[in-house]
């Protein structure tokens, strides 16, 4: 259960998008460790990610920008920087 209400898993995230936007996305696992974010022909590389793993709020917001999502529907401050 995430800590915080920024604090979703990778596979929350996905899921969110999905059912939140309509946006299909789906992971693949990349080598041992890592997975890429695929959005039809969009691809965001995330290593030393897995599914179960929490987004860090820097991470998250770097993705709501890629696919244009906006920050305050993650709990983000749209304004803010994350160090």
């Amino acid at each position: 259960m995430a800590e915080h209400p920024w604090e979703l898993t990778l596979k929350q995230f996905v899921e969110q998008v999905r059912r939140d936007y309509g946006i299909e996305m789906r992971t693949l696992a990349m080598g041992e460790r890592g997975q890429f974010l695929i959005r039809g022909r969009q691809i965001c590389a995330l290593p030393d990610i897995e599914d179960d793993d929490p987004l860090t709020p820097f991470l998250l917001r770097t993705l709501c920008s890629v696919f244009e999502l906006p920050p305050l529907d993650f709990a983000l401050d749209p304004e803010e920087e994350d160090d």
